[in-house]
C-alpha cells in the first residue's frame, strides 16, 4: 500500500499539547496519535489518522501502528485557494494566487494538520476503552486477592483454636486469660473478614478506590471474570 509514516500528530499540530493518552489506570501504558501518508493522486497528498501503543514499539521507530483507513485526509487545493483569499485584501493578490495550484503545499499541511487531529481523537478513544478494560481487570484481580485472604483469615482462626486446645483438653478449661486471647484474636479476624467482604463488594461493583468502571458493561464484565480467573460478574 506505500504508507509513509509522517510524524506524530503532536509534533505535526500546535493545537495538540501532549505526547499520549494513558491506557492503564496506574499510568505506565501510553498511546500516541501518529499521521502516515498515501500515495497522492492527481498531485493531491493523502494523509491517514493512526495510534501506535509503547508496548509494542513506536511507530516512528519501526513499531507497528493501527491505522483508521474509515477516512482519507486529502489536500484540497480550490479550498485552501478560497479560504486563504478571504482572508488577503484584493490589492495584495498576485494572478498566481488565482490559481488553485499556488496553494498545494499550504493544502497539504491543511490535510497532514487535519490527520493529526483525527489521528490524537483515535488515540484517546482507544486509550480510553483500553484503560476501562485494564481497570477492570485489575478490581477483578483484586478481587481474588480477597478470596485469597479470606482463606488465610479461616485458616489463621482454626489454627488459633488448634493451639489453644492443644494447651487445655477442651476449649471450656482454658484459662480466662487465654479465653481473653482467643475471643480477641477471633474477633479481630472476623473484623478483618468484615472489611474484605466490603471490599469485594466494591471492588465487583465498579466503586472501589481508584478502579471505578462501569459493573454493567459485557465487555468490562469480562475483563473483570478474567482478572478474578472466575465467573463473578453476569
Amino acid at each position: 500500500m506505500g504508507l509513509r509514516f509522517v510524524g506524530y500528530c503532536d509534533v505535526i499540530s500546535d493545537s495538540i499539547r501532549h505526547t499520549g493518552w494513558f491506557t492503564d489506570p496506574h499510568q505506565d501504558g501510553k498511546i500516541r496519535g501518529c499521521v502516515y501518508q498515501l500515495p497522492g493522486r492527481g498531485g493531491k497528498a493523502r494523509f491517514v489518522a493512526a495510534h501506535d501503543n509503547e508496548d509494542n514499539g513506536a511507530a516512528d521507530c519501526g513499531g507497528p501502528a493501527y491505522v483508521d483507513f474509515s477516512t482519507v485526509y486529502r489536500s484540497n487545493f480550490k479550498h485552501e485557494m478560497f479560504t486563504a483569499l478571504e482572508t488577503i485584501s484584493k490589492r495584495y493578490q498576485t494572478p498566481a494566487m488565482l490559481k488553485p495550484g499556488y496553494w498545494a503545499e499550504s493544502a497539504h499541511e491543511t490535510a497532514k494538520k487535519e490527520a493529526a487531529r483525527a489521528a490524537n481523537d483515535f488515540a484517546e478513544s482507544e486509550a480510553e476503552k483500553e484503560r476501562e478494560y485494564q481497570t477492570a481487570w485489575q478490581a477483578g484481580s483484586q478481587y481474588a486477592g480477597c478470596l485469597q485472604d479470606l482463606a488465610a483469615i479461616r485458616e489463621s482462626v482454626r489454627q488459633t483454636i488448634r493451639d489453644m486446645k492443644g494447651a487445655c483438653a477442651t476449649l471450656r478449661a482454658l484459662p480466662d486469660s487465654l479465653k481473653a486471647r482467643l475471643r480477641s484474636s477471633i474477633k479481630a479476624e472476623l473484623s478483618e473478614r468484615e472489611t474484605i467482604f466490603q471490599r469485594m463488594e466494591r471492588l465487583k461493583s465498579g466503586e472501589a478506590d481508584t478502579l471505578y468502571f462501569w459493573a454493567g458493561d459485557e465487555r468490562l464484565q469480562a475483563a473483570f471474570n478474567d482478572g478474578a480467573d472466575r465467573v463473578v460478574l453476569r
